[in-house]
């Protein structure tokens, strides 16, 4: 009976360190993909999300993962469609990308709410953006007004 008991503990182990390895920020792999409301493609499709756009997985199911958005909107989505690319999305209304990671550099260009971009590179609380067709810099943005990452 005690091995029984340790055989199916070390099985509960496997499977929650199994989901805890899949938590995280994600990134969707595809252009449009489906979010749905249920882990299965027989549920209702919530929303469609854009290529780069990140998602804080919180759990899986099956091949499905379940993540929330920068809205704080919760779905489920294949995780096929997942990758490790790092991404934010902009949060304020107008922001700022600077030429280097201080508020004294000058505006390289203004980008807007709900924008996505890769991120290259991270330094004191400031992260370095790239434009998604090509590694182009963008520019550096205050990592308090992204999500992601």
């Amino acid at each position: 009976m005690r091995h029984i008991r340790n055989l199916l503990a070390l099985i509960l182990l496997m499977a929650c360190s199994t989901a805890f390895a899949e938590s995280g920020m994600k990134s969707v792999t595809r252009e449009n993909v489906n979010v749905r409301k249920g882990p299965g493609q027989n549920h209702e499709i919530f929303y469609k999300a854009p290529l780069g756009y990140p998602l804080r997985i919180e759990r899986t199911q099956g091949e499905w993962a379940y993540g929330k958005d920068w809205e704080g909107d919760h779905g489920w989505i294949h995780r096929s469609l997942l990758g490790n690319l790092k991404t934010v999305v902009i949060l304020g209304s107008i922001v700022n990308l600077r030429q280097g990671p201080a508020l004294d550099q000058p505006i390289s260009e203004k980008t807007e709410r709900g924008k996505i971009y890769k991120v290259t590179q991270s330094k004191n609380g400031w992260y370095k953006l790239a434009y998604f067709d090509g590694n182009e810099v963008a520019g550096w943005v205050r990592a308090d007004l992204v999500w992601g990452q």
